[in-house]
């Protein structure tokens, strides 16, 4: 049998029964799922029932379909496909065609178009679900990940004419965001439950989900990339009370940071496991000389000696300052200097 000839689908069933036949009967159902790529010629089934729909009699409009949908040499990948569905859309609808026209010319992500044709319920589901598709991975080129979010969720892929793409670009939109369970969970089904996905969006993928899984929670890492999204916001004439939440949110993950580290720091010390408790007492008071300070205690006119970064160790220092440098804006990198200048000051419990 030519195994490349099969379908995806065609395959796992074969994979199923090769197990059941070795007794291996330890397969849950959900692995069997798969989200299919639809077929050239369903695609164009489903499109010409669109434009009958319409009832287009307009015979160069037709036509212009009709060469849109000859059956081609080599069967096209999916993106082509979705390409050529909503050319289509544009043919048979002057309010489509504007509203398309407005996403390709739009720049400006202050001023992105709004459209109800997406909401219309008189509007076939192929129609909705493949205009919505291609607006929310505008709004996600736009770096309009927030926005961009509804629009997936309303997507139905059985309707898309090119469901990798859908996936990959929602993934973006959740890695962008730092939601940890859900980009996993995306790229898990782009990437395991789904046919015919291209390699780069495999790839890019593999990629982000390292980056996900990598991220601790309270650590600089997460900080830099809550700031990195903050700093997209603010790019984007996003200052309002939602992104002032999330720099409220960030000082408060430093405040947590700067407190474990300098409770770590604070019960490093000590004279080692299991002590020594043979000292004399009162000795390190009488090794004391009259005017001078004995060595666990702290001359407060060092402390106006210090760089202004409170306990951390010089590794941490270091590791803080390269990130406020390399990832945070300017005026924001002003603020979180100060609050460590601040956080200096406290005294030590």
């Amino acid at each position: 049998m030519r195994f490349q000839n099969l379908s995806q689908t065609t395959l796992r069933l074969l994979t199923l029964v090769t197990i059941l036949g070795t007794g291996i009967v330890n397969v849950r159902a959900d692995e069997l799922d798969l989200i299919e790529t639809p077929r050239f010629g369903d695609i164009k089934t489903k499109v010409l029932e669109e434009v009958a729909l319409r009832k287009i009699t307009d015979q160069t409009i037709n036509e212009n379909v009709g060469q849109l949908w000859s059956s081609p040499d080599e069967v096209p990948p999916a993106s082509e496909i979705f390409n050529r569905v909503i050319t289509t859309f544009r043919l048979i609808d002057p309010a489509t065609n504007d509203f398309l026209t407005q996403c390709r010319l739009s720049i400006e992500p202050r001023q992105i178009p709004v459209s109800d044709l997406i909401d219309n319920a008189e509007n076939s589901k192929f129609y909705r679900t493949n205009l919505t598709q291609f607006y929310a991975v505008y709004l996600v080129r736009m770096k309009l990940y927030d926005e961009s979010l509804p629009y997936f969720d309303q997507l139905d892929l059985k309707y898309s004419a090119d469901p990798p793409t859908a996936l990959f670009h929602q993934a973006v939109a959740q890695s962008e965001l730092l939601m940890k369970n859900e980009g996993l969970a995306t790229i898990e089904t782009l990437t395991k439950k789904t046919e015919a996905v291209p390699e780069r969006y495999a790839t890019v993928a593999e990629l982000m989900k390292f980056q996900l899984a990598s991220i601790k929670e309270e650590s600089l890492d997460e900080v830099a990339q809550r700031m990195k999204d903050v700093k997209r916001r603010l790019s984007l004439g996003r200052g309002g009370q939602d992104t002032q939440k999330k720099e409220e949110e960030i000082v408060t993950l430093l405040d947590s940071i700067i407190e474990k580290i300098e409770q770590s720091s604070g019960s490093g010390g000590g004279s080692g496991a299991g002590g020594n408790t043979n000292q004399p007492g009162g000795g390190s008071q009488e090794s004391v000389v009259k005017g001078t300070t004995a060595p666990g205690e702290v001359d407060k006119k060092d402390l106006k000696k210090q760089s202004g970064w409170g306990a951390l160790p010089e590794a941490e220092v270091t590791k803080a300052k390269n990130l406020l440098k390399r990832d945070f804006p300017e005026n924001y990198r002003r603020a979180i200097e100060a609050y460590f200048r601040k956080s200096a000051g406290r005294r030590p419990e």
